[in-house]
């Protein structure tokens, strides 16, 4: 799949929502002509010395702005200028950046895990693979589409009635969230995304976010569970 190469832009900062007491939602003012996939992500220049920081894009092109998601845990330069940026405040952007998308020239079912923030391009890629991205091409009606979450503490957690309206609205879409380290009312799984790849996943193609060693783990484990490992696709986070 051709993928358009990266430019800089000028853009406007048009929202900023707080998720949680960790998670920042930002967004941007889409580029006139800007044509991207769902999961690629953009470089966005946040000190005046030149420093650049990565985020995924959890928009999906047929939406109207670019959509990123901040984990400010880190409190890094990149952490730090979103959490002073102001809608209306005019940022450098380079994109579009990256190859995890989704693939669209197979009938597979489609599995999606994440941990953390890793959670970012699934957003849109979910979307694109449930054929919410308009005129592109939609995936065969009766495919399956899965997402895996793991996360530690209930209170980190966001999104979830988007899962949920996306669960109503397309039965060939189910979700699963599972946490390392629940608070004594949490009603729902206890572990880690692992613990929810148990099972035949043969025949399916997976995607896959979060930190080297996570990408790593899961990916073995999917491969002992019978996914073919050239259909295995990920991004890594640093």
């Amino acid at each position: 799949m051709a993928v358009s190469k990266p430019v800089v832009f000028k853009v406007r900062v048009e929202k900023k929502k707080q998720l949680n007491e960790k998670y920042l939602e930002i967004w941007l003012e889409k580029p006139t002509g800007l044509e991207y996939e769902a999961g690629q992500y953009l470089s966005v220049k946040v000190t005046n010395e030149g420093d650049r920081r990565s985020y995924s894009l959890i928009s999906s092109p047929n939406e109207a702005d670019l959509g990123l998601l901040i984990d400010t845990g880190p409190g890094g330069l990149g952490s730090k200028f979103f959490m002073h940026a102001s809608p209306g405040e005019m940022i450098e952007v380079l994109l579009p950046m990256g190859r995890f998308i989704v693939r669209e020239d197979n009938e597979r079912n489609a599995l999606f895990v994440a941990t953390g923030s890793g959670i970012a391009p699934m957003r849109g890629m979910i979307k694109e693979a449930l054929s919410l991205s308009g005129d592109r091409k939609a995936m065969p009606a009766g495919r399956q589409v899965k997402l895996v979450w793991g996360m530690r503490h209930e209170e980190d957690l966001f999104w979830t009635d988007s899962w949920d309206n996306l669960k109503q609205k397309y039965v060939n879409f189910d979700y699963e969230i599972v946490l390392s380290q629940p608070n004594n009312g949490w009603k729902g799984r206890v572990g880690h995304v692992g613990d929810e790849l148990l099972g035949e996943w043969s025949g399916w193609e997976a995607y896959v976010c979060g930190n080297g060693e996570v990408v790593k783990a899961v990916r073995d484990q999917l491969v002992s569970e019978g996914v073919d490992e050239n259909f295995i696709y990920f991004e890594k986070f640093n």
